[in-house]
């Protein structure tokens, strides 16, 4: 073979190797462009959701206990509009760069929960609750506060009203452990003593109270309020295990 025929050989084997390579590399952009339009449309079609790394709290008191344990790759919590968010949960949920949001899905699922029906009693003590109440009021299906007859007497009276009528009885008084005894002697009546959410929470666990007693000294309007409302908007059942023996 010459040499001008060994260089057109030459020539025509690297012209194939040119068009193979061009002809693999057009496949492969054919079929990326074909990928990442299937992608956009798949996405067009059905947008990305964020429900797997939110969080949804219909609480109307947000605490740091709360949130333990529930935030791992969540990337927004949502709260009711008005459900009131401690400063230490707010700093908790900056510090891990989670988004907090009111309202939407938060809203209406607390919307959807039944209101409780609150009666407030007060004795023994100089507190007037009528701040408080009107803070609370509009989480609530009605509030009203029985007039002030000494300790034995409101203590019956309330007692009476989560008996007969189904509703949460909220104790104020500077005598917690009597007001206890005397309400924990009626029938179907479960009284605790707390003074702030965390604990109303844990109480709730244990026993599912209808009767809230506080003793205001030494509590401020923060704590009292929250445990309010923490006490009003779960629920108050009995558990299985103590139902019999606190009929």
């Amino acid at each position: 073979m010459s040499d001008s025929a060994s260089q057109n050989g030459r020539t025509r084997v690297a012209a194939s190797d040119v068009e193979a390579i061009v002809r693999e590399v057009l496949a492969r952009l054919a079929g990326a462009e074909s990928r990442v339009a299937t992608r956009i449309e798949a996405t067009m079609k059905s947008p990305p959701t964020t429900d797997e790394r939110s969080l949804l709290l219909t609480e109307r008191v947000v605490t740091t206990r709360l949130l333990e344990g529930r935030l791992a790759g969540v990337a927004t919590v949502s709260v009711a509009a008005r459900a009131v968010v401690t400063p230490a949960a707010r700093d908790l949920l900056r510090e891990r760069k989670i988004a907090l949001r009111r309202g939407d899905a938060a809203e209406a699922a607390t919307k959807a929960a039944p209101a409780a029906r609150l009666v407030i009693g007060v004795a023994e003590t100089h507190f007037d609750p009528a701040a408080l109440v009107a803070r609370v009021k509009p989480r609530l299906a009605t509030v009203e506060q029985l007039p002030r007859v000494g300790l034995a007497g409101v203590v019956s009276e309330l007692a009476d009203r989560v008996r007969l009528g189904g509703d949460r009885g909220v104790l104020f008084t500077g005598e917690p452990q009597v007001a206890l005894v005397l309400a924990n002697r009626h029938p179907g009546v479960r009284a605790v003593a707390v003074g702030c959410a965390d604990s109303m929470r844990r109480a709730r666990a244990a026993i599912g109270p209808n009767v809230l007693v506080i003793q205001p000294r030494g509590k401020s309007s923060y704590q009292m309020e929250s445990a309010v409302i923490e006490f009003s908007s779960g629920a108050c059942e009995c558990p299985p295990q103590y139902r019999e023996a606190l009929k």
